[in-house]
């Protein structure tokens, strides 16, 4: 099938015949084609959803969460937004200081912006603090 045909191609790990939720451990992918619809996409969405829940990998969640987050911001649902990149709180506190530190910045960054252009000057001022703390000690 052609590219922007209006049908979505969703690849997800797959093992032993069955849908695999660990991203990092699996060799194999299944590619699923369907229609663009919204029933057909809302219930993607909600598998997606519990799989991001349900995963042992904090991380999987994490980028998800930015991801429904971004999308929320380039909609206009700021406060949406806002809700999911606060999601990652305990994720983000969690971190220690090896590559993953990387998503500590980018989460700081983003909510500076995000209050930055809601007119939160007070909480940005905060994220704009840490993400310097952050530079700062090199991690």
């Amino acid at each position: 099938m052609e590219k922007g045909n209006g049908v979505m191609r969703i690849a997800v790990t797959y093992k032993d015949g069955e849908v695999f939720q660990h991203f990092g451990h699996s060799e194999q992918f299944k590619l699923y084609e369907q229609l663009d619809d919204s029933e057909s996409v809302a219930g993607i969405r909600t598998k997606m959803s519990l799989l991001a829940d349900n995963s042992v990998n904090d991380e999987v969640a994490f980028q998800y969460n930015m991801f429904l987050a971004e999308e929320a911001k380039v909609l206009g649902q700021t406060k949406l937004a806002e809700m999911y990149y606060l999601k990652n709180e305990s994720y983000i506190k969690n971190l220690g200081d090896d590559y993953r530190g990387a998503d500590r910045y980018i989460y700081y960054i983003k909510l500076r912006d995000l209050y930055l252009n809601t007119k939160r000057p007070d909480d940005a001022l905060k994220y704009h603090r840490l993400i310097k703390e952050e530079s700062q000690d090199g991690r």
